[in-house]
């Protein structure tokens, strides 16, 4: 666009006669006709795709009346109407202005007082201000909170843009604003500021008065479609009701964020996803593989197996993670590390009345929501309600085998892990129930019961093994006299073959002597009946 950027600097009746350019004062001159190389063009009244209403053009040359100058579209324009049209010409550059003259007058007599001619700060470009006065000249309204892109140190120095929406709002006289704090919010990762208006949908608001309707006091909201709140538990009540109005509400607007630069391990909220990414807005995840390009963003529970473009985002498509929104991803990722069919132990039982802390138990459903399983207790088979993922952990090789290990009952021989009295570890001992009270227990090496849980952890006995402890003996403790089957085949005896021992630890590579001649070992020998059975009919 070739319009130029003038600042107007007198009007007499609503009729512009003096602006300001590039450091220097133009007037208004009588004739257009009359224009010249270098003067201003001002479109007053006319309006066209070429020409815009109330906008200054540089005038390149006069031809026979017709005023050449640089259009819209950067050609030279020819035949506007004058009616429509004033020309500007340039007072002087090398002179002073007179507000320039008056200022530098004013800080030499400050000088020779010995006052100090700065008084309260200037504003100046970058400065954040308030509209307070006069806004006839411009384009704001009172109250507005503008930001000054421009300033020319004269009478009227100040341009502006309105913080809200970033339009140009136009020249302001030093009087006209005043310096301005801001006074802002953190919500969801975002900075809002407080604004002097109704609040709009995407801003958000803080009630002043007490509890009204599903809304705290002091407590930020997101204003959401139709200008209702996002309060608990989904609920929209209206920003204005219950006693809230524009005294009492305050209202925040989003200020444009700078796009936060993803790191290694930084965790994400998408915002958009516009490349192919398999992630949806809303999504939280972590970020890896960075490049001067993009990166991925790891969700928990998404596929890992990549599809156009995978998981990769641009940084302009997330923005940093808040506490609240780091730890919901890190439950998310405790929840990921579970499946069916995997063994867990809890840790909150969270009142359920089937498991309690402490048990081991099987995934045995997963619904896939913030509340997804259900688990079976290995003890029992029980099938729990359904449970958070946030208390359980996996259950450790050990823990599994003690809950699934066959359940002790009469009859079984256990041995225990360790000596306690009269009670020897390792040692066979078999389970009875005690008479009197008819709990499980067993004869300790003096004779006496002895309650099951005395001597603390204890294995219960394979079968192979219980066989040999019922006869008081080890597992292949064979004794001369005992009564053997052949187990595999050597070169004097064949599978099946029934023999008796009748020396034990020969020596020659032979554990065993046979009644009826030749040598075993232990190995190929299994007990058909032990010494002691044996009668003489």
């Amino acid at each position: 666009m070739a319009k130029l950027n003038v600042k107007v600097v007198d009007m007499v009746n609503g009729e512009i006669t003096k602006v300001a350019y590039e450091g220097a004062e133009y007037t208004a001159i009588e004739t257009f006709g009359e224009a010249k190389k270098g003067d201003l063009l001002y479109s007053e009244n006319y309006d066209s795709p070429y020409v815009s209403k109330e906008s200054f053009y540089e005038i390149i040359g006069n031809t026979g009346g017709s005023v050449r100058f640089i259009d819209n579209c950067r050609e030279n324009g020819y035949n506007v109407e004058a009616t429509v049209v004033k020309a500007f010409r340039k007072i002087s550059e090398s002179k002073p202005t007179l507000e320039q003259r008056v200022e530098s007058l004013e800080s030499d007599v400050a000088s020779l007082k010995g006052e100090s001619s700065e008084g309260p700060k200037r504003l100046t470009v970058g400065d954040i201000a308030k509209v307070v006065g006069d806004t006839s000249l411009a384009k704001a309204e009172i109250g507005d909170v503008v930001k000054i892109v421009e300033d020319e140190h004269d009478r009227q120095p100040y341009r502006c843009e309105r913080i809200l929406d970033g339009k140009d709002v136009g020249w302001f006289f030093p009087r006209d604003l005043e310096a301005y704090v801001e006074e802002t919010i953190e919500f969801e990762g975002s900075t809002y500021r407080k604004v002097e208006r109704e609040a709009r949908e995407g801003d958000v608001i803080i009630s002043t008065v007490e509890h009204s309707f599903m809304v705290n006091v002091g407590k930020p909201y997101k204003v959401g479609d139709g200008g209702c709140v996002i309060a608990e538990d989904d609920c929209t009540p209206s920003v204005y009701n219950a006693g809230r109005n524009l005294k009492n509400v305050d209202v925040y607007a989003l200020i444009e964020q700078a796009k936060h630069v993803p790191q290694e391990g930084d965790i994400v909220v998408i915002v958009k996803s516009e490349n192919g990414s398999r992630n949806s807005v809303g999504d939280i995840g972590k970020v890896s593989n960075v490049s001067h390009v993009n990166f991925a963003v790891d969700v928990p529970q998404k596929p890992k197996a990549p599809r156009v473009n995978g998981n990769k985002h641009e940084a302009y498509e997330v923005r940093k993670a808040t506490p609240a929104e780091v730890e919901q991803y890190e439950q998310a990722v405790h929840k990921a590390s579970f499946a069916v069919g995997d063994y867990v132990k809890v840790t909150d039982d969270f009142c359920d009345k089937v498991v309690n802390v402490g048990d081991i138990c099987e995934i045995v459903h997963d619904d896939g929501t913030n509340l997804p399983f259900k688990l079976k207790r290995l003890t029992d088979g029980k099938v729990s309600g359904f449970m958070y993922a946030r208390g359980l952990v996996k259950a450790t090789d050990a823990e599994i085998a003690k809950a699934t290990a066959p359940k002790l009952k009469a009859g079984d021989f256990v041995k225990f892990k360790r000596s306690i009295g009269d009670t020897t570890a390792g040692k066979p001992y078999l389970i009875e129930v005690y008479p009197s009270d008819e709990e499980l227990s067993f004869k300790d090496d003096a004779g006496d019961f002895c309650d099951i849980d005395f001597t603390g952890e204890y294995e219960i006995l394979s079968a192979e093994e219980a066989k040999w402890a019922k006869i008081g003996r080890m597992p292949n403790e064979f004794k001369k006299g005992d009564v053997v089957r052949v187990t595999t085949k050597n070169f004097e005896h064949n599978v099946g073959d029934i023999r008796i021992i009748s020396q034990c630890n020969v020596g020659a590579g032979f554990d065993f002597a046979l009644v009826d001649g030749g040598y075993i070992d232990a190995k190929n020998i299994e007990l058909v009946a032990p010494a002691e059975s044996k009668f003489n009919a």
